[in-house]
């Protein structure tokens, strides 16, 4: 059994050890947050320039068929 002279300072590590583990808890919780917005970020960019090609294809296509139909 501790004495309450060993307990006190027993009980202040282990204060400090979860307090410890609770910061480093939230880096990296927080560092895994902004990696996550990192990539939607550039989800969204990639998002965008497909849409961009899409369209531009579109246009592509639209411009052959009506040089197919003119040739007709």
């Amino acid at each position: 059994e501790m004495s309450a002279k060993e307990f006190k300072p027993w009980i202040a590590r282990k204060l400090k050890d979860v307090q410890d583990e609770i910061e480093n808890q939230q880096k990296e919780t927080t560092n895994t947050i902004q990696e996550t917005k990192e990539e939607i970020s550039t989800l969204k960019r990639n998002q965008s320039e497909l849409l961009e090609l899409k369209n531009l294809l579109k246009e592509y296509q639209n411009a052959i068929e009506r040089f197919i139909i003119r040739l007709d």
